[in-house]
């Protein structure tokens, strides 16, 4: 197969920014498996995108993020139109935290984006929520919410066929520079060639790249929490969450309301930093996290900090599942030419499920005509840094 530009790795990211190659005049074609049956036997590379839960938010402490999802968050409508595809939620956001820099920057971008948030303290504000006197709460209204990421990546994906892509369920496991093009091969045999790559390979970046990007993989868990359809019912205007504790820790805690699940169930998910965790250092590592028990050990610690925070809600049982979490330099996407013709659009520091159409537009853009497409965001600041990962400057919060 002979095509422009082929998208190796098709989560949120990788999706969407096929589906905007799609309709431009290049030929696309995509590459990426779909959702493993079994994680403890499967042999490819793991994601974090086979869920059905991720918040949906303008609110934040950098502009960029809240640019990103903002100009997201305006295309979810056409998608959703265009794929016959629902999978947003709009049922607003609720923001907890206390420390005053972080506060006074999520201020700056709500006057910057004019964003419908009221602010108060967590006593004097309606949340859904038990929630600790002396914190701060910041109410963001719809259509801020949540989104099933499942459902999202189906939809860019049938949009993207819609339009002419070829999407190719597999794995990539070479890319090879021949002359003018690119050779990639996949792990069930297939053949593609290119004259552009772009890869958003997600926590795997460093396995088809020519060298070590900075960025660090994290393991992260999270806890489904099963509920009745009848209290799924009850809880359907629950907002989503974000709590910054006062505990150590906990870097951060996120909690999205009930979301019916592929089995037909209804689940409230719960997830955190884990205290003391380590990254993940290589596709073996990620694999034994991925499809490994590790996961159980936050399971006790997540499903008490959700009874805090939630004490009414019957839960019927709650099973802990592992996520990852890759984190850049500049807590910013890599979204940047780091060879001639090679592309990439990794790293989503946590923020980018519901950002993602943005960031894979700019990708897009940018395998298309070389050059930055963007005038709002700086390219530098979404640079590829490469050598050692060092500290993220900032916390996945901002300040």
């Amino acid at each position: 197969m002979h095509v422009d530009v082929v998208v190796i790795g098709l989560g949120l990211i990788g999706s969407a920014a096929l589906r905007r190659l799609a309709a431009t005049d290049l030929t696309a074609a995509g590459i990426g498996p779909g959702e493993p049956s079994d994680p403890a036997t499967y042999t490819g590379p793991f994601a974090s995108h086979h869920d059905s839960g991720r918040i949906t938010r303008r609110l934040d402490a950098r502009y960029e993020w809240a640019e990103l999802a903002d100009r997201s968050i305006r295309e979810y409508p056409t998608l959703e139109a265009r794929s016959g595809i629902d999978f947003h939620r709009p049922v607003g956001m609720v923001f907890v935290r206390r420390d005053g820099a972080g506060i006074a920057h999520q201020r700056s971008v709500i006057e910057r984006l004019g964003l419908d948030v009221t602010i108060g303290p967590t006593g004097e504000l309606e949340t859904g929520y038990r929630l600790p006197a002396g914190h701060t709460a910041l109410v963001e209204r719809p259509p801020a919410g949540h989104v099933d990421p499942r459902r999202m990546r189906a939809a860019q994906l049938a949009v993207a066929i819609d339009d002419g892509a070829t999407v190719i369920d597999d794995w990539v496991i070479s890319v090879d520079r021949v002359g003018a093009r690119f050779s990639v091969a996949t792990n069930g045999g297939v053949a593609v060639e290119a004259t552009r790559v772009l890869l958003a390979t997600g926590p795997h970046l460093h396995d088809l790249v020519p060298f070590v990007l900075a960025a660090r993989v994290m393991p992260e868990a999270v806890a489904l929490a099963r509920v009745s359809d009848d209290e799924a019912e009850r809880l359907a205007g629950l907002p989503s969450l974000i709590y910054l504790p006062d505990d150590p820790a906990w870097n951060d805690v996120y909690v999205v309301p009930p979301v019916e699940y592929p089995d037909g169930r209804w689940y409230v998910k719960i997830g955190g930093s884990i205290d003391g965790a380590e990254p993940l250092r290589s596709a073996d590592e990620i694999r034994a996290w991925m499809a490994g028990p590790s996961a159980d050990s936050q399971l006790d610690r997540l499903t008490r900090m959700l009874v805090e925070l939630l004490p009414d809600v019957a839960f019927d049982d709650v099973a802990a599942k592992p996520c990852l979490i890759t984190d850049t330099t500049h807590d910013l996407p890599y979204v940047d030419e780091i060879e001639d013709r090679l592309f990439v659009a990794v790293g989503g520091c946590g923020h980018a499920a519901k950002s993602s159409d943005a960031i894979g537009a700019l990708a897009a853009g940018l395998v298309r005509s070389g050059t930055w497409p963007d005038t709002a965001l700086r390219r530098h600041d979404f640079r590829a840094v490469t050598g050692e990962m060092a500290s993220p400057t900032q916390s996945r919060h901002g300040y």
